[in-house]
Parts: C-alpha cells; sequence; structure tokens
C-alpha cells in the first residue's frame, strides 16, 4: 500500500511510488482480517507522523485502505482504490482458487522461474514475472489461506459505504474481481466516489494498460492534492 503526502506528487510522478506492510512476530495470534490489517497501516501512518496522507492501494491494499478510511482512527486527506476484490458472503468465490495459489507457491518452493509464471499470468511485463518467481517462495502459507478465506467472509461493501473524505476507485474494465455489477454497486452505495474503469485492462491494471491507468490515477489523485 502507498502512502503518499507530496503536493506535486499527481502532476510529476511517472510512476506511483510502491511500499509494502511487512507483518511479522505475532502474526498469527492477531490474525489475518481487514481491520487488523487496517490496524497495521493506522500504526505506521501514527508512527512516521504523516499529516493527512493520500492512501492509495491495490487489490487486497485497496480493502485495507477502505477500511482505514472508514474507521476514521487516523486522518487521511483521501484514498484511492484500485481493483479491490468484491466477492465476500453472498457475492460468490474469489475467482482465483486456493488450490490455484497453494500450488504456485508450490512451484516456488521447489524452484521456479519467469517462463512457469508466465503461464497463467502471460500479460505481466516480464519483469513483475521474475520478481514473483523469486519471492514467491517466501510467503507464508498460511497467511495465504487465512487471506484468501477473507476474500470470501469479509464484505468489501461492509466498509465502502462508511468511506468519508475524498475517495476514488479505479478498476480493469476486465478485471474478474470487479465486474460491471460490482462497478455499479459502488457507484450507487458512494456516490460521492468517483469510480473509474480503466480500458483493457484486468485485474493488474497498472501492468496490463500502463499509460491507462497511470493517468486514471493522477486525475484520481489531483483533487485530493490541489
Amino acid at each position: 500500500m502507498t502512502v503518499g503526502q507530496e503536493s506535486g506528487w499527481a502532476n510529476s510522478a511517472r510512476t506511483p511510488c510502491q511500499g509494502e506492510i511487512v507483518r511479522g512476530g505475532d502474526d498469527d495470534r492477531r490474525g489475518y482480517r481487514l481491520e487488523v490489517y487496517a490496524e497495521d497501516t493506522e500504526a505506521v501512518i501514527e508512527g512516521l507522523g504523516l499529516a493527512r496522507p493520500l492512501l492509495f492501494g491495490h487489490s487486497m491494499g485497496a480493502r485495507i485502505a477502505a477500511v482505514v478510511a472508514a474507521r476514521g482512527r487516523v486522518a487521511i486527506g483521501g484514498s484511492v482504490l484500485a481493483d479491490p476484490p468484491m466477492s465476500g458472503p453472498g457475492r460468490g468465490p474469489y475467482p482465483t482458487t486456493l488450490a490455484a495459489f497453494l500450488g504456485q507457491l508450490a512451484e516456488a518452493e521447489r524452484g521456479t522461474d519467469a517462463e512457469e509464471v508466465a503461464r497463467p499470468w502471460p500479460r505481466w511485463p516480464r519483469r513483475e514475472q521474475e520478481l514473483r518467481a523469486r519471492w514467491l517462495s517466501s510467503c507464508d502459507r498460511r497467511a495465504i489461506a487465512a487471506t484468501h478465506r477473507g476474500f470470501e467472509t469479509e464484505d468489501f461493501f461492509a466498509w465502502w459505504p462508511a468511506v468519508t473524505g475524498r475517495t476514488a476507485l479505479l478498476y480493469g474494465a476486465r478485471s474478474p474481481v470487479v465486474t460491471a455489477a460490482g462497478a455499479q454497486e459502488a457507484r450507487a452505495s458512494l456516490p460521492s466516489a468517483a469510480v473509474t474503469a480503466v480500458p483493457d485492462a484486468g485485474h493488474m491494471l497498472f501492468w496490463d494498460n500502463p499509460p491507462a491507468a497511470l493517468a486514471a490515477l493522477r486525475a484520481a489523485l489531483r483533487p485530493m492534492v490541489g
């Protein structure tokens, strides 16, 4: 999840700065629920002394950003959510099965390469395929299973209507996790939010169509930093 507060960022940045929340130690005891991830994010914001930062999150990070914005425990200047999975109770399963994720983890643990990663993800840039091949084996099987379970037991729309402040939702026009019906529900349940489709893009919108996705991100950020 990216946390940014540079006033000129939306106009000057070529690519989004990307960071990660790294969890360890007592993770299994605390669990992998959305509110736990949100607490981690709030702790980072408070620990760094950030004044009304902008939150940007993709996929799971987008769900976390929505929860942080809805909880209101820390002051933020706005939030941009990119393709948040909208699966959940009564909404059908997450489109990639847990078995598929664990199968890819097993491949990584025995040793994989970019060619093998490209089979399920052929449109990813080569650099990203290489990074996944290098780092996927470092993921924890229990965390993967618990987080996947959350995609199907925690409802994005339980939080989204409560998001306050300036917010935008970007989604890939071909994304399997944000369907046309999901995008329409997002518009209807939070009319103040800007909901924008990125053409010719799936879930990994910044890799599938970088120019259009970055243009949409800049457009979403501009009113928040102006």
